[in-house]
């Protein structure tokens, strides 16, 4: 694996383990609000240079390279990262209003269906929750690679380019359905109070796993270039 992809990696892991901490400070009974300030600051400072990586060894897979080092991540992820980072705010922005509306249908499908009570309200709504979880990182993985293959970063039309190819390649995903759901499915079935540990491999192994699926992906967009065609 390239070291520009490792450093990736390994500004994700903390962030995530960051993340988790400041989520448990914000839930104590009396939140230490000058620790949460500053753990939130560093948490998007994090965030940030994970996305500014991540962009630019992308984008550098996306232009033919058989390895990315630290030095041409970094080079890159000036190219595209002002883009990119606009990018994620949009697909947040139209994500949280996608959100509001899926929650006001589904309080519009429980009133139908006769669901009184709220258990039954909650098991629905975790069920549709979970089928997104499993839905969205089989999506991503095509929809990043036409990204940064055309250096486009419009969502609604690069959305399209990745359903296009979602319905050619839909049959022939095994491969890349066991790279990017395997880990996810391991994660799913672990029961609480499993050892941090072994999530923390688990969570490498997968993105290991999803860096594979994304430079496969990426070949095989350089094979076949009359996908990205009108």
């Amino acid at each position: 694996m390239s070291p520009g992809v490792w450093l990736a990696i390994g500004v994700q892991l903390p962030t995530g383990m960051l993340l988790y901490w400041v989520v448990g400070m914000l839930l104590a009974e009396e939140p230490q609000q000058g620790q949460v300030r500053a753990f939130t600051l560093l948490l998007a400072l994090l965030f940030l240079a994970y996305l500014y990586l991540m962009s630019g060894a992308s984008r550098s897979f996306a232009l033919g390279a058989a390895t990315v080092s630290v030095q041409e991540a970094a080079r890159r992820g000036r190219e595209v990262f002002n883009a990119f980072l606009w990018f994620a705010i949009k697909v947040f922005l139209l994500g949280m209003v996608s959100s509001s509306v899926l929650l006001y249908v589904l309080g519009s499908v429980v009133q139908l269906a006769g669901v009184t009570s709220q258990g039954e309200a909650q098991a629905l709504l975790v069920s549709v929750i979970k089928g997104i979880a499993l839905i969205t990182p089989f999506a991503l993985v095509y929809w990043l690679p036409v990204i940064f293959v055309r250096n486009d970063f419009r969502v609604i039309p690069t959305v399209g380019w990745a359903l296009k190819i979602i319905g050619h390649q839909l049959f022939r995903s095994g491969f890349l359905a066991f790279l990017v759901f395997t880990p996810l499915l391991v994660l799913w079935l672990m029961p609480s109070g499993t050892p941090f540990i072994l999530i923390l491999m688990v969570t490498l192994l997968g993105q290991l796993m999803a860096w594979t699926a994304y430079v496969y992906c990426v070949e095989n967009l350089a094979k076949n270039p009359r996908w990205l065609t009108p």
